[in-house]
């Protein structure tokens, strides 16, 4: 099929994607429970994970064809905020549309419906709801996105996390009451290395340094009079990693020496940066053009939200994310007829036809 038969096609689905919405929307069940339902009532094959996730697939796997997992993040309450209401609509939109198309996509999808409870994305992972998958693509709001657009995420998605433990122990010719002093220099050397910085050695690519729980002392030893600090360093490259350490170890040597205390620094455990896909941004990026039109596609570099639980699933395959634009600043129950079509035409209409571009092959 062409893309302007496609795009007849996808036209035509207009009315019944503002329909299938607007029954999401005003379902008095989760959003969640609501796509379970929809899978199950269309014969799919899904597996379902026990309130953390609906893995969904639409076609059968045989050996040799190539499975896209697309991951929406879905409210497990009834009161979702617009962007969840917009996962789960593009998603409910990409079955149904599969479901009336005459043709089987180039790319068979799995389509994940995440719970937005804590821990579902480990969950889902290690029940290997992503295996035999050759990639995986997260959906999105950002508000960095325009109307009627899309975005993906380029270069490192998750920095490369190295944390550390710092011992303080009293000096040799101080007294048995040094505790009270020895909580007071680590407040200072929290303080002093939290404000470190790797922008000279490269400004692009700037490093911080984090402490777990905000800085505070967290272990402490009064037989032993020594507390210890843990932290981590987050760096985008291995040479912004090495000099933020090169300056805590002077940091360090200089409050040994000023605060007369003695600081024992010892890495731990190093998780390396997870980047974004080059080769399935070139997808999205081919796709978005053909269905939208050359400049609807942006590429974000920093991502301004918490998109933590994504890593679990970029430890296993490649992928990346793909943005729409971002309505969270609404909510939910205010949505007026007007507001839903708003909402369908600049967020989910524009991502969907991508979406639906990018399995079809079309573009």
């Amino acid at each position: 099929m062409s893309q302007s038969q496609f795009d007849n096609f996808f036209d035509a689905f207009g009315t019944e994607l503002i329909s299938s919405t607007r029954a999401l929307k005003d379902a008095e069940i989760s959003h969640f429970d609501y796509l379970q339902n929809i899978c199950e009532s269309q014969g799919s094959n899904i597996c379902v994970n026990e309130g953390t996730g609906v893995v969904c697939g639409r076609y059968p796997v045989s050996p040799g064809d190539r499975v896209l997992a697309l991951r929406f993040v879905v409210s497990h309450d009834t009161s979702p905020d617009i962007d969840q209401l917009i996962a789960a609509a593009t998603g409910l939109g990409l079955l149904t549309f599969l479901q009336k198309f005459p043709e089987e996509p180039v790319l068979k999808p799995r389509l994940i419906f995440e719970s937005s409870a804590p821990g579902s994305a480990s969950d889902l992972v290690e029940n290997d709801c992503i295996g035999g998958a050759m990639a995986v693509l997260s959906i999105a709001g950002n508000p960095l996105v325009s109307g009627g657009n899309v975005a993906v995420k380029s270069g490192t998605i998750y920095p490369m996390r190295q944390t550390f433990v710092i011992t303080l122990r009293k000096s040799a010719h101080d007294s048995d009451s040094a505790h009270a002093s020895l909580q007071s220099a680590g407040a200072h050397a929290a303080t002093w290395l939290s404000q470190l910085t790797t922008r000279k050695l490269d400004p692009a690519k700037p490093t911080r340094i984090v402490f777990q729980p905000n800085g505070q002392v967290i272990q402490a030893d009064s037989a032993e009079a020594s507390i210890q600090l843990r932290g981590e360093i987050l760096a985008v490259t291995r040479k912004s990693l090495d000099g933020l350490l090169a300056k805590t170890q002077s940091t360090l040597a200089g409050l040994e020496r000023a605060l007369d205390v003695q600081f024992e620094f010892q890495l731990k455990q190093n998780s390396p940066a997870l980047l974004a896909d080059q080769r399935l941004n070139g997808i999205i990026t081919s796709a978005a053009s053909s269905a939208l039109g050359n400049g609807r596609i942006a590429s974000i570099q920093h991502l301004n939200q918490n998109h933590t639980d994504f890593s679990h699933y970029l430890r296993k395959l490649p992928g990346s994310f793909l943005f729409n634009k971002s309505f969270s600043h609404n909510g939910n129950g205010a949505l007026t007829n007007m507001d839903l079509h708003a909402i369908v035409e600049s967020g989910i209409s524009p991502l969907l036809k991508v979406l639906l571009t990018i399995l079809l092959g079309t573009g």
